[in-house]
């Protein structure tokens, strides 16, 4: 399966363990970073315009961290599960949080699955690849 990733993250450092991370395990997808919930929306608005059918370049999967400015993740996350043509985009939240509250808060709100960022650069590593096996070799993608 070609993963499409849209990556809602505002830390640069983040952005680059997560880069670094995907580009270790040789990951075959494609990856697109925005700083906050505008952003997100913006991208795939843009998505949206490009043709009357959702288009083979949009994301086929949003990682979304939480603590992000102008738009948090849980606004963003409220906005794409009410709108019909972004429902079934499988959102991952990808945070610092450890929060059972929050895990719980996530899930109820629609989030595909929940993963606290890791301490450390290999624990990117480990996590992406895991990552990679399920989403781009287990699991079929809504088109």
């Amino acid at each position: 399966m070609d993963i499409h990733l849209l990556i809602a993250e505002d830390d640069i450092e983040d952005q680059m363990f997560i880069q670094r991370a995907f580009d270790k395990i040789n990951f075959e997808g494609n990856l697109h970073f925005v700083n906050n919930g505008e952003e997100v929306l913006t991208y795939l608005n843009n998505c949206k315009k490009t043709s009357t059918h959702l288009v083979s370049n949009c994301p086929n999967i949003l990682l979304l961290d939480l603590n992000m400015p102008k738009l948090n993740g849980w606004e963003t996350l409220e906005m794409l599960k009410s709108d019909p043509d972004w429902v079934n985009l499988p959102v991952i939240i990808f945070t610092t949080s450890r929060s059972e509250e929050d895990v719980q808060a996530s899930y109820r709100s629609g989030a595909a699955c929940f993963i606290a960022k890791p301490d450390s650069y290999l624990g990117y590593v480990d996590t992406f690849r895991s990552f990679n096996h399920f989403w781009a070799d287990t699991v079929q993608l809504p088109k």
